[in-house]
């Protein structure tokens, strides 16, 4: 299922992939078609977050411009939409731009952990969200 949500720059579209826990992605695709960035989101069995951020990712020459905002946003009305509540995102630690902007976004740092990326082991960030509905752009 694809459903075009914004039309000017870019548009978002959903694909809902099911699987043993519902995964979502969410596309912003540029006027000329070309798929610029995606969000995914899942439900979380977190004892205090019930949905979590899966993946943000937008091409370099897209970032600043607000797209990364508006897919945040998408995901977070999914969630409302489906009654989730919170929401969580891990980040790696060496990943600046990421943490700066989901503080930016009103993230509050909730747990940190080590996990392996490829063989590499990695120190995690969890940044949350105890209200989705803080993520919610209005409209344009």
């Amino acid at each position: 299922m694809i459903i075009s949500l914004i039309s000017v720059p870019f548009y978002l579209s959903e694909t809902v992939y099911f699987t043993l826990s519902v995964t979502f992605i969410y596309v912003a695709i540029n006027k000329a078609g070309k798929t610029i960035g995606f969000a995914s989101g899942k439900s979380s069995d977190d004892e205090n977050f019930n949905g979590e951020l899966y993946s943000l990712y937008l091409l370099q020459e897209c970032r600043g411009l607000g797209i990364g905002r508006e897919l945040v946003s998408a995901i977070a009305k999914h969630f409302r939409a489906k009654g989730i509540t919170s929401m969580m995102v891990w980040v790696m630690k060496q990943n600046k731009s990421g943490l700066g902007f989901y503080e930016r976004m009103g993230g509050k740092e909730y747990l940190r952990r080590k996990s392996e990326f490829g063989e590499v082991v990695v120190d995690d960030v969890a940044y949350g969200w105890e209200d989705v509905s803080v993520l919610c752009l209005e409209e344009k």
